[in-house]
């Protein structure tokens, strides 16, 4: 599934808010930095709904544990998002 070019980037956007919302520019820039914009739009034209279907579903327990400033289950979440991102590239990446 391709994203349409004049859509939004949704998934860009919420990890943009998610790192804007920690107040400190400098780590902001530099987790900004360390992405891979490029390589993550290459990957991610592999995905199809269900994958975006998990990954929303992911980002709603992250967002869940911020709104209820409890630390431990946003951290289980975030841990979470990133090992299937993580196994996703692995598995595109790998052919």
């Amino acid at each position: 599934m391709v994203r349409n070019q004049n859509e939004p980037d949704w998934n860009e956007m919420f990890h943009t808010e998610l790192y804007s919302a920690s107040g400190n520019p400098k780590l902001v820039s530099y987790i900004q930095s360390v992405r891979d914009v490029q390589q993550l739009s290459y990957v991610s034209r592999f995905f199809g709904e269900l994958d975006f279907a998990l990954f929303e579903t992911q980002h709603q327990k992250i967002l869940d544990g911020v709104k209820l400033k409890d630390k431990i289950k946003a951290e289980i979440a975030v841990v979470e998002h990133l090992k299937t991102v993580s196994d996703m590239y692995m598995k595109y990446l790998s052919g």
